[in-house]
């Protein structure tokens, strides 16, 4: 029984998601309400609480979900031993679900660079993932103040490196191999940056 729960859940959280996309993309995030998207479902507002809290969190029903992933691959990954390999294999892991997600992935992106409000919201997900980064580089709360500042620097390497990443796989109408541009993007990670100087792609495995 707890099993068939957990699907009639995951069921309802699923049709509210993709109720509230449809919305977002007709109407515009601003102007669609809780209340509307609970219609669309059809189910009640207060149901709409039981499984988001706010209007963002629906328009990003898998952040949670992807977060918790994104530090699992790392661990899988041994991150603290491999360093930006291991991290390289977790982004482009990730990239490749984004690219088998590409349609729903491309019109949430377009919701958000349509709304403030989206933004600020994704930009909450960018310092967790940054923090779970920092987190599994620099190990125990005890790190030493050096190996702290190298995770600190290198994690926000990282998230920069995947903001413009993404940014142009978005900007191609999300048709662009996004794991091919990702690899390529972590060979200055990799072999050492110079900006006047093309670094070549780190090689695969």
């Amino acid at each position: 029984m707890a099993g068939l729960r957990e699907q009639k859940k995951r069921l309802a959280r699923d049709t509210l998601a993709k109720a509230a996309l449809e919305l977002f993309s007709e109407k515009g995030f601003e102007h669609t309400t809780v209340d509307e998207i609970a219609a669309r479902a059809g189910i009640s507002r207060r149901s709409f609480f039981r499984y988001f809290t706010s209007k963002e969190e629906a328009a990003f029903p898998k952040q949670n979900e992807r977060l918790a992933q994104f530090r699992e691959l790392l661990q899988r990954y041994e991150v603290k031993q491999s360093g930006v390999g291991a991290v390289r294999e977790a982004c482009l892991a990730i990239g490749r679900q984004y690219t088998a997600e590409r349609a729903e992935r491309l019109a949430r992106q377009r919701l958000v660079d349509s709304s403030n409000a989206l933004r600020i919201f994704e930009q909450s997900a960018d310092v967790e993932m940054e923090r779970i980064l920092v987190d599994e580089l620099a190990g125990d709360p005890g790190t030493d103040i050096e190996r702290l500042r190298r995770a600190r620097i290198f994690a926000a390497a990282v998230m920069g490196l995947i903001r413009v990443v993404l940014r142009e796989w978005f900007d191609g109408n999300a048709e662009g191999n996004l794991e091919e541009i990702g690899r390529n993007a972590f060979g200055p990670l990799e072999n050492g940056f110079r900006f006047d100087t093309p670094t070549p792609a780190p090689t695969p495995g």
